[in-house]
């Protein structure tokens, strides 16, 4: 199944006059907000535009210079977004203009947007939705309780664009969807009767308890509310009673949030039935936590939590998990020294969360052997990072008294089927004894060295083993251009742990021994995570 980059390439030599303006397209231009438009893109001061090839050159141009470094705040689309749509008839000569960006830590503000004049006598503005900074992902939050900054910036951007002589399509992805809403039903009727739709790709809708949540009614009926399968970021806040598009994504989770994995087929998205029961489930339990959590605590709880990602001078989201076990420790020292309201709205969170887990079928569950790994890595990895000096010897003892019985079984079912009477038969029969006795005689004489050595082969093994395993599911990843990060980093990880064993293979490193227990117990939490996912997966409503 294709998607928006294949529907560029197969049906791009439409322009809009030839075939109209369609759902695809919108999302096209939703995304494109997210790009680095910065001296690229002309301001609204400027009062002169670029076409969407122009912007292509400029910005391979600046991709191509050695000293350019891409922002990481807006690594979220893929700039081959932005070529495919040069390349093709259908936007190529589309003209950019207008394009605003602001940033701002005390208004906690992220916003930016930009207007697209397309060859259909129709302009197109644009929201950005959340990027990679925290104080984008703030303001997210700052959505439960208040008129957030950039929801007011987005309506005076609407009103500043927007000429009583032509027609408008306002859209966004994520929290630009919301923007989109917002100043469309917030701005004058003047603006409003020049509106023709209002695209909410996947993007929240607004708090019942705001004021604003009664304008909603102004754009019930321009209104296009397109989400995945699996929704939860366009779900949240979401009115009952809006007509809603559920669409199907090449992968699976969260991850169908990002826009260029949603399915497309010919010029319109994959229908899809309904969300998922996976997605319902996780969706109740934030609404039951949403529910139970009034404005107040909402402000507070915002405040607190990003205060504590933010410590140490983190700016963006990505980096919070690369401050390693430190920057956690100081994130839950945050949290534990944070307001009441905050512990009380956290405690809550944990309830429903707790609460929607004892609905699941744990029994069925544990049959599962992806389960089993997940909590023996658990368990080894706490071994481990507890009592490593001893790992050695119990293990060294183990992996010895595993090759005593294994040869010393073969042995015997060699002699019992009187194999030894040929020379091949005899040859094979002393190896196995002579192995099984050896194993025998470094298990009782109590050698360190040989514990050592057996402890190394075997986590060596194990280690560079999963590392193989992992890297078979990222390479049969089905998402070529952006492939699973986890499979990748685990085969990395692995492959790194198992030939430092081997390396070491005679030193007993019991320090290296506690960091092969941390990363048992992340990676054995991540695989009871995954078989969580899995078994709600079972009751979705669509087969994958």
């Amino acid at each position: 199944m294709g998607n928006v980059l294949t529907y560029l390439k197969w049906r791009g030599d439409l322009s809009l006059k030839e075939r109209p303006f369609n759902e695809v397209d919108n999302l096209i231009l939703s995304s494109i907000s997210y790009f680095d438009f910065e001296g690229i893109v002309p301001s609204p001061e400027e009062n002169r535009f670029v076409t969407v090839s122009e912007a292509w050159r400029l910005m391979s141009e600046r991709l191509s210079n050695p000293s350019f470094q891409r922002s990481r705040r807006l690594d979220i689309i893929d700039e081959g977004l932005l070529a495919a749509m040069a390349a093709s008839e259908r936007f190529k000569h589309a003209k950019l203009s207008c394009f605003v960006e602001h940033m701002d830590e005390v208004e906690v503000a992220q916003f930016a947007a930009l207007l697209i004049e397309l060859g259909d006598d129709a302009y197109y503005v644009s929201y950005r939705g959340t990027d990679n900074s925290i104080l984008g992902w703030r303001e997210d939050f700052s959505l439960s309780f208040q008129t957030a900054a950039a929801q007011q910036q987005a309506l005076d951007y609407l009103e500043a664009v927007v000429r009583p002589d032509r027609l408008y399509r306002v859209g966004g992805h994520s929290k630009g969807g919301n923007l989109a809403m917002y100043a469309s039903m917030m701005c004058s009727e003047t603006a409003g009767s020049r509106i023709l739709n209002v695209y909410n790709n996947d993007g929240p809708g607004f708090c019942r308890d705001l004021p604003c949540a009664e304008y909603l009614g102004r754009i019930q009926n321009k209104l296009i509310r397109i989400v995945p399968e699996f929704s939860v970021i366009g779900m949240l806040f979401a009115p009952p009673d809006s007509t809603l598009k559920i669409i199907g994504s090449r992968v699976e989770g969260p991850m169908q949030h990002l826009p260029l994995t949603w399915e497309v087929e010919g010029s319109t998205f994959v229908s899809k039935n309904g969300l998922t029961k996976r997605c319902i489930f996780i969706n109740g339990m934030i609404d039951s936590w949403i529910q139970n959590v009034d404005l107040e605590h909402r402000m507070t709880f915002t405040r607190d939590f990003f205060d504590a990602l933010s410590v140490g001078g983190t700016k963006l989201i990505i980096d919070v998990a690369g401050k390693g076990i430190d920057g956690f420790e100081s994130i839950l020292i945050a949290l534990r020294n944070s307001d009441s309201k905050t512990k009380k709205t956290i405690s809550g969170l944990v309830h429903s969360v707790t609460t929607g887990l004892k609905q699941m079928d744990w029994i069925d569950a544990l049959k599962s052997t992806a389960l089993a790994k997940g909590i023996a890595f658990v368990l080894f990895g706490l071994f481990f990072m507890q009592l490593p000096s001893v790992t050695y010897k119990v293990f060294g003892v183990l992996f010895l008294l595993a090759v005593l019985i294994f040869f010393g079984i073969k042995t015997y079912k060699n002699l019992k089927r009187y194999n030894t009477k040929t020379a091949l038969g005899k040859s094979i029969t002393v190896l196995q004894l002579t192995t099984a006795l050896v194993a025998l005689l470094l298990m009782v004489s109590g050698k360190t060295f040989a514990f050592t050595v057996s402890t190394n082969f075997l986590i060596g093994v194990g280690f560079l083993f999963h590392a193989y395993l992992s890297f078979a599911v990222y390479v049969k990843s089905e998402q070529a251009s952006r492939k699973r990060l986890f499979p990748l980093v685990n085969a990395v990880l692995c492959g790194l742990f198992g030939l430092v064993c081997w390396v070491n293979m005679y030193h007993e490193e019991v320090q290296y021994i506690f960091y092969v227990g941390i990363y048992l117990v992340l990676a054995g939490m991540i695989e009871v995570t995954l078989i969580v996912r899995d078994y709600i997966r079972k009751t979705r409503h669509m087969p994958d």
